[in-house]
């Protein structure tokens, strides 16, 4: 017989989170005066950066990037994948 009070169970906040993307096509693209502020953990498909453009945390706070699960660099230019910004 199992314990059922030992398997997690799942609370409403965590209904509201961000979840990785599966073929939802999210794309992304700033052009050259664009400035986007990551508020909390997105995942997108595709984002496009122009010259110029810039993506960043808030004040206080610490964005990553990871493409296919291996942390990148944002440079000017399309990346594609599965990619997850974290702010922390």
């Amino acid at each position: 017989h199992r314990d059922l009070h030992s398997f997690p169970t799942r609370r409403s906040s965590d209904l509201q989170t961000a979840a990785p993307t599966v073929n939802n096509g999210v794309i992304v693209s700033l052009d050259g005066e664009s400035v986007w502020t990551v508020t909390g953990d997105s995942y997108i498909t595709r984002l496009t950066l122009a010259e110029g453009a810039q993506v960043q945390a808030p004040a206080g706070k610490t964005l990553t990037v990871l493409v296919d699960g291996v942390e990148t660099e944002l440079t000017v230019g399309t990346i594609t994948g599965r990619i997850h910004l974290q702010v922390c």
